[in-house]
């Protein structure tokens, strides 16, 4: 059985598509978790400035990388579609 090209790149694709939800889901609980627990330590601290500030830090961190993997998955999901679409 032969398998036409827009139907192995579907194949592709989805495996691609899984591995950059992986990592964006990844990079959304860890951003998520640290900032949680930032805020479970300042909740009785003196140093507001200070926990105000790592908030800052995590957010400047993580928000590129997430927001590239973002763009990443959301091209993979429409190659994927365009090449569902074909088949």
């Amino acid at each position: 059985m032969s398998y036409t090209v827009h139907e192995e790149k579907v194949y592709l694709n989805s495996s691609t598509l899984t591995k950059q939800q992986a990592l964006y889901d990844r990079l959304v609980s860890r951003r998520d978790e640290l900032l949680d627990l930032l805020e479970l330590f300042s909740k009785d601290s003196q140093r507001t400035e200070f926990h105000n500030f790592q908030r800052k830090n995590v957010v400047n961190d993580f928000n590129p990388e997430i927001k590239e993997a973002k763009r990443l998955l959301m091209n993979s999901k429409r190659r994927f579609e365009y090449n569902f679409n074909r088949c």
